[in-house]
């Protein structure tokens, strides 16, 4: 009895469950319990398409939305929300799945259609020849009318697969541009990035022995022929600037034979070294004079060329021993003075340090008299008060800011 009395009771209390269950949801608010997807519940987020709206429209969407929120029919508990989602749901497949039936008897109308088209043309190629003579011309256009060819709806394609095709449409733009990660044979382990690494390495050091030696080949060759005559090479070529092109020669710009590539030596920078070569040079040629005089007429030529080339290029050739030697005299005297600076601002620092030091010192000998003095009972007489400022130190202020008059001396004492 007891059995059968808990399998009667069975549904109602499951039932009772249920119940309690749905009041409990019903006390969540829908909004945070079930999402809304739509464009309107995005509208907050998107900033740019609230902005071009008219002011007008968003006043009155604002009191709407409102209102809305204080309608009592508004505020539907969970389970009519989703109710009504799952009668929305339903909806939606029931006219999908109309209009695919729609679309399939469409389709076959339009192949029958299509037949009948064909078949009716059949016999009008058939019929349409038969009674004509040689001589006679056939016009096809105008014995045929031509009709609009009839317009097929697409195949709706499956989401899946229109996906696919986007993800492969965009895999091939980021192999086309070479985007990082986009090609699947690129090394993703550490050993392979290595190895991928050294490759390229091994590549540029071969690139460039290759261009190496195919220069070194280049300058080896003194002359190129081309067009079965003589040419100058880069380094015996004359610069462009100082031949016409009608033969003519002129010289706006002075061509320098020698190596471009060879490096110029560059000589000392100081006054006083370049004196001492310069004055080194002149024994030279002195002693060259008494020993061989062509010779040092030569050296002496050379040296003149050497200026002129100098000044051709831009260079500045110091060999002038007066020069030198006011610009060393100049230098000399900059380094005394700059000397002498240095001397009196470092004595300058060593008699503040001095200062500072016996201030400390004297400072630290009054505190322990002091203290020697206090332990001792001995009271010391204060000394005169420095002399006050004008602007800075003044008399005593009280609270609210007067100045107080000092007080009077204690004579009842004296008579």
């Amino acid at each position: 009895m007891v059995q059968n009395h808990i399998i009667d009771t069975l549904s109602d209390r499951l039932m009772h469950d249920v119940q309690i269950f749905d009041d409990l949801l019903k006390l969540i608010p829908a909004k945070f319990y079930v999402m809304d997807k739509s464009e309107e519940a995005n509208g907050k987020f998107q900033y740019n398409k609230r902005k071009k709206a008219p002011k007008q429209a968003i006043k009155e969407a604002t009191k709407k939305a409102k209102k809305a929120k204080l309608d009592p029919s508004n505020a539907k508990s969970i389970t009519e929300v989703q109710e009504e989602k799952a009668k929305q749901l339903a909806e939606e497949e029931q006219n999908k799945s109309d209009a695919e039936s729609a679309d399939e008897e469409e389709v076959e109308d339009d192949d029958d259609d299509d037949v009948q088209e064909e078949s009716e043309k059949m016999e009008i190629d058939s019929g349409a020849f038969s009674g004509l003579d040689d001589n006679e011309s056939i016009t096809t256009d105008s014995a045929i009318p031509q009709e609009p060819a009839n317009v097929q709806p697409m195949e709706k394609s499956d989401i899946a697969q229109l996906r696919n095709r986007l993800h492969e449409r965009i895999s091939q733009l980021r192999q086309k541009r070479n985007a990082p990660g986009a090609n699947t044979a690129n090394p993703r382990s550490r050993e392979d990035i290595l190895a991928a690494r050294n490759k390229k390495k091994e590549d540029r050091k071969k690139a460039i022995k290759a261009q190496k030696e195919k220069g070194g080949k280049a300058a080896s060759e003194e002359l190129v022929k081309f067009d079965d005559r003589k040419v100058f090479t880069d380094k015996t070529r004359p610069s462009a600037d100082s031949v016409k092109m009608d033969g003519d020669i002129f010289f706006g710009k002075l061509a320098v034979g020698g190596d471009k590539d060879q490096k110029k030596k560059k000589g000392p920078s100081d006054a006083k070294t370049q004196l001492k070569m310069l004055e080194a040079k002149k024994e030279k040629i002195d002693k060259l004079k008494e020993e061989n005089k062509s010779k040092a007429e030569e050296m002496i030529e050379k040296e003149e060329w050497n200026k002129v080339i100098a000044l051709a290029t831009g260079e500045k050739p110091k060999d002038d021993a007066k020069l030198l030697k006011k610009t060393i005299k100049r230098q000399e005297k900059l380094k005394t003075k700059s000397g002498q600076e240095w001397n009196k601002r470092i004595e300058k620092v060593k008699y503040d340090e001095k200062k500072h030091i016996k201030k400390r010192e004297e400072n630290i000998k009054a505190k322990a008299d002091e203290k020697k003095n206090k332990k001792r009972g001995i009271k010391v007489k204060p000394t005169a008060a420095k002399k006050a400022r004008p602007g800075f130190e003044g008399g005593k202020r009280s609270k609210g800011g007067k100045v107080t008059k000092p007080s009077a001396p204690n004579n009842k004492g004296k008579k």
